[in-house]
C-alpha cells in the first residue's frame, strides 16, 4: 500500500458463492481507485477463499487474509476492520453490489466535513439475479437520525478504534451496535442516493431464528439487566428492519405480539409504520412487499423537494442539517 493512500475497503467473506466476483468487481471498478482492498475469509468451504486469491493475483490493491477458525459475523468484521491501515475505511459485504461512484462520493463527503465520524447512504434491495425488489426512500431522512445500512458505511479508523470497534458477542446486531457508538462520537453523514445494492439472499438474509436473536440481543444491549427494566426500549426501526428482511425472503416470524410488548412507541410515526408492516406481513408477505414498495416510492417523491439527491445531510446530537452540494467539489487524494 502506498503511504499516501487515504482509504481502505474491508470485506469479510463466508461462503459467498457466485455473488463474490460481482461484489469484488463492483469495488475494483470504482471511479475512485486509490485504495487498499482487504478481503477476510472466515473459513469458507465453497471456494470463496480461492476466488478471492485469484482476484488478488491480478490486482495489487487486494490483500486476502484468512483465519484458522470460524469467527462469525462480528468476529470476521472485526478482523477485517483491524487489518485496515488508512485513515478512512469503507465497509462492503460479499454478496452486495456497490454503485461505481460510491467510494468517490463518500470520500469527498468525509474530507469535506472533518468532524464526521461515519457516512452512509440509501440502498436498494435486489434479488438473487440482481432484480429490483425495493429502493429505500429519502423520506427516512425527514425524521430523526437515520440508520444507514452496514455495507453503506465509511468511517474514520481512529474514531472506530476510540469507540472500541466491533464488540464480542454482538453477532446479528454488530452493525447496529457499531453505528450507535460511532455516531455518538461525531457527525453522521448521509448521501441521499442508493450507493449500495443489498442482495436478499446469502449473507444479507437472516433466518427466522436470527430474527428472534436480533430482538433478544437488541434488548440486552439497549435495555437493563432485569426483566422489569426491559420493556418498550427497542427502537421501532429494529422491528421495521426485521419485517422488511422477512417479507422480502418470503417468510415472516411471529413477532407481532413481541413488538407490541417491547417496541418503544416514540417516534410515534415510526412505531406505527413498523406495526403496520408487521401486521400486513403476518397476513400476506407478498401483499406486504407490494405495500412497502409503494410506500417507499411515494415517500421518496414527497421528500424529494426537501431532500435533493445531490446534497449532503448531517446529524449531530440528534439535529439534522442540509449541507448542500458543496461536497461534490472537494478535491480527492491522487487517484
Amino acid at each position: 500500500m502506498s503511504r499516501e493512500q487515504t482509504l481502505s475497503v474491508v470485506m469479510p467473506v463466508f461462503n459467498a458463492g457466485p455473488f463474490l466476483p460481482i461484489a469484488i468487481e463492483s469495488i475494483l471498478n470504482q471511479t475512485y481507485g486509490a485504495f487498499e482492498f482487504i478481503i477476510y475469509d472466515d473459513c469458507s468451504t465453497d471456494g470463496s477463499y480461492e476466488t478471492a486469491l485469484r482476484y488478488a493475483d491480478n490486482d495489487a490493491r487486494i490483500r486476502v487474509l484468512r483465519g484458522n477458525a470460524r469467527l462469525g459475523p462480528a468476529g470476521s468484521s472485526k478482523a477485517a476492520a483491524m487489518a485496515a491501515t488508512t485513515p478512512l475505511v469503507a465497509r462492503m459485504d460479499a454478496d452486495d453490489v456497490a454503485r461505481p461512484d460510491r467510494l468517490e462520493l463518500q470520500l469527498r463527503a468525509m474530507l469535506h466535513v472533518p468532524d464526521a465520524a461515519v457516512i452512509g447512504s440509501l440502498y436498494i434491495f435486489i434479488d438473487e439475479s440482481g432484480g429490483l425488489l425495493r429502493a429505500s426512500s429519502r423520506a427516512q431522512l425527514l425524521g430523526g437520525r437515520p440508520s444507514p445500512v452496514h455495507p453503506s458505511l465509511m468511517y474514520r479508523r481512529q474514531t472506530m478504534e476510540d469507540a472500541g470497534g466491533y464488540l464480542d458477542n454482538t453477532d446479528l446486531v454488530e452493525d447496529t451496535d457499531l453505528l450507535r457508538r460511532l455516531s455518538s462520537r461525531g457527525t453522521l453523514l448521509m448521501v441521499p442516493q442508493p450507493l449500495i445494492e443489498i442482495r436478499m439472499v446469502g449473507q444479507s438474509a437472516r433466518s427466522k431464528e436470527d430474527m428472534i436473536s436480533i430482538e433478544t440481543r437488541m434488548q440486552r444491549w439497549y435495555g437493563g439487566g432485569r426483566p422489569s427494566d426491559r420493556k418498550r426500549e427497542i427502537d421501532p426501526e429494529i422491528y421495521h428492519t426485521i419485517a422488511l428482511l422477512s417479507i422480502y425472503r418470503g417468510t415472516f416470524p411471529g413477532v407481532m405480539l413481541r413488538a407490541i410488548a417491547r417496541m418503544r412507541l416514540k417516534p410515534f410515526g415510526a412505531a406505527m409504520k413498523a406495526l403496520l408492516l408487521l401486521a400486513l406481513g403476518s397476513v400476506s408477505p407478498a401483499f406486504a412487499r407490494r405495500c412497502s414498495h409503494f410506500w417507499a416510492m411515494a415517500g421518496d417523491r414527497i421528500a424529494a423537494p426537501r431532500i435533493p439527491s445531490d446534497h449532503l445531510f448531517a446529524w449531530n446530537e440528534g439535529r439534522g442539517r442540509d449541507l448542500g452540494p458543496g461536497f461534490l467539489d472537494t478535491p480527492l487524494p491522487d487517484n
